[in-house]
Parts: C-alpha cells; structure tokens; sequence
C-alpha cells in the first residue's frame, strides 16, 4: 500500500487526537509540534491511557544535525532498561 500526503502524516488512539495533530502540520509546525497537539488532545480524549505528566520517551530525526535524537521523561531505573533496549 502507498499512502501520500502533502502535509505529512499522523497517526494516534483517538481521532480528535490526529486531527490536532494534522492541523498543527497543515498551519505550518513540524513533526514535534503535530506530536505535542496530538499528545495534549489524547489527555483530555484518552486521560487514561496518556496523561500530563506521565512518562514519555521519543526518538526523531534531525535533518540538521544528520542524527537521531532521544528524548526521554522516565524513572532512572527505566531508562537504564529502554537504553538497553535500544543499544544507545
């Protein structure tokens, strides 16, 4: 399957969800932002499954810097294991 956008794509558990997160794309913002309006709409949609203040881990690509980033809010103990995980 070939899926094509001209915004880009965002994916999420709950439609209002990817909704904000496509608008953040179309008005201009970057992945970054489209992930931060998704995460913020599924606290309020989902607050079960995603909540402020939660954990949070998250891996992008920077096109400037020509690497990948880790961006991770976890319990040391927790780190320790997805660093493991991910051999980084």
């Amino acid at each position: 399957m070939k899926l094509k956008s001209k915004y880009g794509m965002v994916v999420s558990g709950h439609k209002k969800a990817t909704e904000s997160g496509m608008r953040m794309l179309k008005n201009g913002g970057n992945a970054i932002d489209a992930a931060i309006a998704a995460a913020s709409t599924l606290a309020v949609a989902i607050p079960n499954m995603n909540g402020l203040g939660g954990d949070s881990i998250a891996l992008y690509y920077s096109s400037k810097k020509k690497k990948f980033i880790q961006l991770m809010d976890l319990a040391d103990h927790q780190k320790k294991q997805v660093l493991n995980t991910l051999k980084i």
